[in-house]
């Protein structure tokens, strides 16, 4: 039988000799990767702009209410 039928990891291991790679910094780096991704920040950067929209959003309502708002507390008549 084909060695790459009984190791899974065949291809892996005969492109890290070929390319001079370490294969234990290629299994941490890609550990690594695992946990970025899954921590949701992968390589989509969605969460950064919806974050920066929303900081955008809220300052801008903060800018409208203190323009539209009223000057000076006035005290009602009786």
């Amino acid at each position: 039988m084909a060695p790459m039928m009984v190791d899974p990891y065949w291809f892996i291991l005969k492109g890290a000799e070929k390319h001079k790679l370490n294969l234990e910094e290629l299994e941490r780096a890609e550990g690594s990767a695992q946990h970025v991704r899954s921590a949701g920040f992968g390589r989509s950067s969605r969460w950064l702009w919806m974050t920066l929209w929303f900081v955008v959003v809220v300052v801008g309502l903060f800018v409208l209410y203190q323009m539209t708002g009223a000057s000076e507390a006035t005290l009602p008549t009786p």
